[in-house]
């Protein structure tokens, strides 16, 4: 069991602080998780759950009907996208991204072409289509999936990886383009990584998995990557222009892996990042106490006996005196 109090009276105060609601567009038209999906593997209605709690509207977002990103987007949320955005689709993101100020968060999938390369390019970030191989069983949780608890300290959004790490059992490498043209109006972090003993895999059909060091990429692999601008149009808005956060997996997101580890409490924190409402952040749920009393039959008997060895002294002098004072 897990107690939701701290996160429901988060959200109740931000529901009267704030003056309007944020808006969360969610792109869909691209095998995109559902925003109001309940599957477990490809379903979002938690997290759109979690989000509408902190104040967030979360809408669709049709990117190939809808001539532009909705001048209200305090947001645009990409999750996991199977087939790739056309050329229109990601000149319209890049534009809101860098004309509007705009904030974007892209959970991509290895295995699957996205299409927005341009995008990225210019926001200096490259994701390979490789997958994160993770050897070191101590990386790995119970349920197999790859738990990710090294992570840059000095970033808002690692701020709740402190405690519990980023849990998912396919990822792809994202991180700072190293063949980017310089911009100094242009800051990128590398947030979280695997093990050093971890590689991207460029096959990963390849099996067994192993690793080839002319073709895939060593460890520590990063997954995460933010990028921020400082200047824009919306300048003076938390002193930053747009952002764009990129993460190598959209399975945080999903149903089925959002309360494991820190997913959910990332997410959120993200999103409030990328919205200017930091003081949003979530509280992550805590998880109740289980206790176990072992014990044998003597066991009780040694513990009732000492229970009763006070009540039992207590009563004989009570009758002691009780007969002394018949007799006197």
């Amino acid at each position: 069991e897990l107690f939701r109090g701290e996160e429901a009276i988060t959200g109740a105060l931000l529901e009267i602080t704030e003056e309007k609601a944020a808006v969360c567009y969610v792109t869909q038209g691209h095998g995109e998780l559902g925003i109001d999906d309940p599957s477990a593997l490809r379903g979002l209605s938690l997290l759109s759950r979690q989000l509408r709690n902190r104040n967030f509207e979360v809408r669709p977002l049709d990117l190939a009907t809808t001539g532009t990103v909705p001048r209200d987007a305090a947001l645009v949320l990409v999750a996991g996208p199977r087939t790739p955005f056309s050329p229109t689709e990601d000149e319209r993101l890049r534009n809101y991204l860098g004309e509007r100020n705009g904030r974007v968060l892209l959970l991509l999938d290895p295995g699957h072409r996205h299409g927005l390369d341009t995008l990225l390019a210019e926001w200096a970030i490259f994701s390979p289509d490789a997958e994160l191989q993770e050897p070191d069983p101590g990386c790995r949780t119970v349920q197999g999936d790859i738990a990710l608890r090294s992570f840059f300290e000095g970033h808002p959004l690692t701020k709740p990886l402190a405690a519990l790490p980023l849990q998912a059992a396919r990822l792809r490498p994202v991180r700072f383009d190293l063949g980017s043209s310089p911009d100094s109006t242009l800051s990128v972090r590398e947030l979280v990584r695997s093990s050093a003993t971890a590689w991207g895999e460029s096959d990963p059909a390849q099996r067994p998995a192993r690793f080839d060091p002319e073709r895939d990429q060593p460890g520590p692999v990063c997954v995460v990557a933010a990028a921020e601008r400082a200047t824009g149009i919306r300048q003076g808005v938390g002193g930053a222009g747009g952002r764009l956060v990129v993460v190598g997996t959209s399975e945080i997101a999903a149903n089925s892996r959002l309360d494991r580890g820190g997913n959910r409490a990332f997410l959120t924190q993200a999103a409030a990042w990328l919205s200017d409402r930091e003081r949003a952040v979530s509280l992550p749920a805590r998880t109740g106490g289980e206790y176990q009393l072992t014990a044998t039959a003597a066991d009780f008997w040694a513990l009732a006996l000492r229970f009763a060895f006070i009540p039992l002294g207590v009563l004989a002098v009570g009758l002691a005196v009780s007969v002394w004072r018949r007799r006197s």
